[in-house]
């Protein structure tokens, strides 16, 4: 009995032994998530939909990427951390962008998501801007470092105003120049219709609010991307190329499922509204492609628009900008798949 007992032990033990060395054999291996960083603009709002949608719905970790969403200061600022490599990723205006590199920054745009700029003036419609002869003599507000501020002086030339015709204004916060038209101590502010008309208009009812839209006035340039430094390019191209394909499937997914892109983005925002963030979303969608890029990849850019980009601001900043355009962006990291 006792030798029976010592047998079925012995029996269990291997048939114990022979299921771990299987598991072990069948079961797959987790690598570690790589930890990035990707710095944003400015304070979360619609159009950074692909990058919570990616990490809420697990597209960055089925990359195997942890991602940790920064929030910015500003498109100049974000330019200058990703030049430093105090980031990894950041997301900031194709402008910016050319006039960093022209200044000697080593960084490279590798996706553009949203690709009609959205740069305006926002004023109360009793007192409007309709075409560019309206904005001589205005005072206009903006915040010092943001796309806006950076890309104005050049858009006014290519309207035929000289900068010394308006009053620029500039505040610390886009708080601070929404204030200073709703005192009357501006008569618009500039910034990305995208992002403050819908909440500037939930906010200053029952006055009405307009908007002059800088892209049906002579502004042909790319408007927010990603961009890295080319070291990390060089490194880890890996890393980019799974970073970039996760962030395309959050914008494609954003793209079937907006109302519930903006809920996910809502929950990371600071005093906006779920509407407003949902119009901020459908406002969006609607400049993820250029006239040039209709049916290409998302993210994916044109080289003529990347040629229109760099000329406007050379010409209009009167910088020394290099014609090469493979210094600017590349296509590379792009999953053709993802429209």
């Amino acid at each position: 009995m006792k030798t029976s007992r010592i047998v079925l032990f012995a029996a269990a033990v291997v048939v114990v032994g022979a299921a771990a060395v299987l598991f072990a054999r069948t079961a797959p291996f987790v690598k570690p998530l790589d930890n990035v960083s990707l710095r944003l603009n400015w304070t979360v709002y619609g159009e950074h939909a692909p990058f919570f949608v990616a990490k809420e719905k697990g597209f960055f970790r089925d990359q195997g990427l942890d991602v940790e969403i920064l929030p910015g200061s500003g498109s100049g600022a974000t330019v200058k951390l990703i030049g430093e490599g105090a980031s990894d990723f950041g997301y900031a205006d194709s402008g910016t962008l050319v006039k960093g590199i022209a200044s000697g920054a080593k960084i490279k745009s590798v996706a553009v998501f949203t690709q009609r700029n959205t740069q305006s003036l926002m004023f109360f419609a009793s007192n409007p801007i309709r075409e560019p002869k309206d904005i001589v003599g205005k005072k206009l507000a903006f915040t010092s470092g943001d796309a806006s501020a950076q890309v104005f002086s050049s858009v006014l030339l290519t309207m035929g105003i000289d900068a010394s015709q308006v009053h620029l204004l500039y505040y610390s916060t886009p708080r601070e120049k929404e204030q200073a038209v709703f005192d009357g101590k501006a008569d618009a502010f500039g910034g990305l219709y995208i992002d403050q008309l819908p909440r500037i208009r939930e906010q200053w009812k029952p006055r009405e609010v307009g908007v002059f839209k800088l892209h049906e006035h002579g502004l042909v340039a790319l408007a927010m991307g990603i961009l890295v430094h080319d070291d990390l390019i060089k490194r880890r191209p890996d890393l980019v190329k799974r970073f970039v394909k996760a962030s395309q499937q959050g914008a494609q997914w954003a793209q079937a499922h907006p109302q519930e892109a903006a809920a996910i983005v809502f929950k990371h925002t600071q005093g906006d509204t779920l509407p407003s963030v949902a119009t901020q979303v459908e406002y969006w969608l609607g400049c993820i492609h250029s006239s040039r890029t209709a049916g290409q990849p998302t993210g994916w850019m044109a080289a003529d628009d990347w040629a229109s980009t760099i000329a406007l601001v050379a010409k209009t900043t009167k910088i020394d900008a290099p014609k090469e355009l493979s210094l600017y962006y590349t296509n590379e990291f792009i999953d053709e798949t993802i429209r």
